[in-house]
C-alpha cells in the first residue's frame, strides 16, 4: 500500500516557466542596459538557448544551479563581446531578485495537498530552487529534497531513494507525482517506485516510457494514487520493459 507521496514542483505545483521568464527578462534588460544590446538582437530565447545548453554540458547542472546560470549568462555575454564573471554574477543576482515575482500556484494545488496529508505522508523532490513560503506552499510538505542540498538531480534514482530513507518507506511504498516523464517518471521507477505522469496536454507516451498512471489535472491524482493502492499488490511493467513487484 502507498504511504508516501511525493511531488515535482517546478510546472507540476506551479507555472515555472512564466516565472522563470519574468525573472530572466529582467536579466534581459539588465545586459542591454549595460552592454548597449539592441532589443532584437538580445531575446529571451536567446538566454534560454544558453541555459539548456549550457545545462546539457554539465554533470548534474542543477543541483549547482548558481554555477549554471553564470556559466549560461557568461556564454550570452560572449555573443555580444562581454565575458567577465563578476558581470555574470551580477545577471545570477538579478535573476534571483526576480525569481519569484511572478508566481502562480495550479488551480487546487494547495488543496490537493491539504486533501492527501490527511492519508499519506506528503514531502516533494526538486530540482530546482524554491522558497516555499514565497510559492504558497509552506507548511503542505513533511520534507522537500533538493538536488543542491542532495548533489545529484533527477533522474538519478539515488535523489528519489535518499526521499524513500527520510520517509523511512520502501520502494513499492513510495509514489512520485511530476510533470516530465524522463526526470520524474523514468527517475521513480529506476528507484522503484511508482510514477504519475502529470500530463497537462494530453500527449500520447512517448516509445521507451511507461507511466503506472497518467492524469491529466491535479484533481485526478487522488483517484490515481487509489488504483495505484489496489495494483500495488500485482505485477506490472517498468519504464525500462522488465516486470516488477
Amino acid at each position: 500500500m502507498i504511504r508516501v507521496v511525493s511531488f515535482d514542483i517546478d510546472d507540476t505545483l506551479y507555472d515555472f516557466q512564466s516565472a522563470s521568464r519574468h525573472a530572466l527578462e529582467h536579466v534581459r534588460r539588465r545586459i542591454a542596459e549595460i552592454s548597449g544590446v539592441e532589443d532584437g538582437r538580445l531575446t529571451l530565447e536567446v538566454l534560454i538557448a544558453d541555459l539548456e545548453r549550457t545545462a546539457e554540458e554539465m554533470a548534474n547542472p542543477y543541483s549547482r544551479l548558481h554555477d549554471l546560470r553564470t556559466r549560461a549568462f557568461r556564454r550570452t555575454l560572449q555573443r555580444f563581446g562581454r565575458s567577465d564573471r563578476a558581470f555574470a554574477e551580477d545577471l545570477n543576482r538579478v535573476y534571483l531578485a526576480h525569481r519569484f515575482d511572478d508566481v502562480k500556484l495550479f488551480r487546487g494545488a494547495r488543496e490537493l495537498l491539504g486533501e492527501l496529508k490527511q492519508r499519506y505522508l506528503i514531502c516533494a523532490i526538486s530540482n530546482g530552487e524554491q522558497d516555499l513560503k514565497q510559492l504558497g506552499l509552506d507548511g503542505m510538505f513533511e520534507f522537500v529534497v533538493f538536488a543542491s542540498e542532495a548533489g545529484v538531480d533527477k533522474p538519478d534514482p539515488r535523489i528519489f531513494q535518499l526521499a524513500m530513507s527520510h520517509a523511512a518507506c520502501a520502494p513499492r511504498e513510495f509514489a512520485h507525482i511530476g510533470d516530465s516523464l524522463a526526470t520524474d517518471v523514468a527517475g521513480v521507477q529506476g528507484a522503484g517506485g511508482w510514477g504519475i505522469w502529470l500530463n497537462w496536454d494530453r500527449s500520447p507516451v512517448p516509445a521507451g516510457f511507461s507511466p503506472d498512471e497518467v492524469v491529466n489535472a491535479l484533481e485526478e491524482v487522488p483517484e490515481a494514487l487509489k488504483r495505484l493502492d489496489g495494483s500495488t499488490g500485482c505485477k506490472r511493467k517498468s519504464a525500462r520493459g522488465g516486470e516488477s513487484r
